[in-house]
């Protein structure tokens, strides 16, 4: 029943939190690079707005900024608007984080723009772990198929599906991208049924999402079949890393600390960084989360022409 409580507080907290008008921002900086070389720089990437409130990109990354920052050792780098001004802020960077609108719905993926895939490339050839959180790495058409290499999958638009389910996580993987989590219930946005690598080489799940009947809560663990994965972590030829996590539907599920926890955990993991063996520090002020709303863009105005 606690849990049940729970789940139900988290939905309707994540409406009511966009419901509102646009909230304080913080003076977040904006691509600024690291000023000590010896430090692991991580760049958060964060989608633009789209008419779906529940999806707060920007509060979202500016979350993970500060939970990030309570690493020692790392520099982290905000890119806002999907892409930056200056693609140069890629530049030894040891993971680059995509949390974005995937290309469905009149949204346009950032990486749709003609060049951009092969900068993205080029930087994950250079060394950097590629993150991918919700939809960021769902792109449609050949762009997509692409992440294969990227990622070790991709969302076929046609034969993956996507939806909102309660899912109960009791037990975890041995994996370092699982310290200290405990146990939980959440009805997330989850991506299943994606296409994987051949022999799902270089592949690790860590999460499955089993689809119950919408009321009733599958567990987790109650699958290991590959269409039920919806985070994993692959493991390149080329040597690099990624996780992906295609949940956090909504920047208002960081308020559960394994949530927290799975996100930065996999960060740093994409990274190259050491977890601790309790997980990542991940404090957080849930009023936190009340900042750096935005609201829905306004629609365009096309002119009629005049005859």
């Amino acid at each position: 029943m606690k849990n049940i409580v729970r789940i139900v507080f988290l939905f309707v907290a994540s409406i009511a939190s966009v419901s509102a008008v646009r909230a304080v921002e913080d003076n977040i900086p904006i691509e600024v690079d690291s000023p000590d070389p010896k430090l692991a720089k991580i760049v958060l990437v964060a989608g633009e707005q789209t008419s779906n409130l529940a999806h707060q990109y920007w509060a979202a990354t500016t979350a993970l900024y500060k939970l990030l920052q309570q690493t020692p050792g790392i520099h982290v780098s905000v890119v806002r608007y999907g892409w930056p001004k200056n693609p140069d802020i890629f530049n030894n960077a040891k993971a680059i984080v995509l949390f974005m609108e995937g290309g469905e719905g009149g949204a346009i993926h950032p990486l749709s723009t003609p060049g951009r895939l092969e900068i993205l490339q080029k930087a994950l050839a250079g060394g950097a772990g590629l993150v991918t959180l919700h939809k960021g790495g769902a792109i449609p058409g050949e762009l997509g198929v692409k992440m294969l290499d990227l990622q070790g999958a991709y969302y076929d638009f046609k034969a993956s599906s996507k939806g909102h389910w309660l899912v109960d996580f009791h037990t975890f993987p041995d994996h370092p991208i699982a310290r200290g989590m405990k146990p939980y219930s959440l009805n997330d946005g989850y991506c299943i049924g994606l296409k994987f690598v051949p022999n799902m080489k270089g592949i690790t799940p860590l999460l499955y999402a089993p689809k119950g009947n919408g009321k009733i809560a599958l567990a987790a663990e109650s699958t290991t079949d590959p269409k039920d994965i919806t985070a994993w972590t692959y493991d390149r030829p080329d040597g690099g890393r990624a996780f992906v996590s295609t949940g956090l539907h909504s920047h208002r599920y960081l308020t559960e600390e394994s949530v927290r926890k799975f996100t930065i955990n996999g960060i740093l993991w994409a990274a190259g960084i050491d977890i601790p063996a309790g997980g990542a520090k991940v404090d957080l002020d849930p009023a936190e989360l009340d900042k750096n709303i935005e609201p829905a863009p306004k629609p365009s105005v096309k002119k009629e022409q005049t005859k």
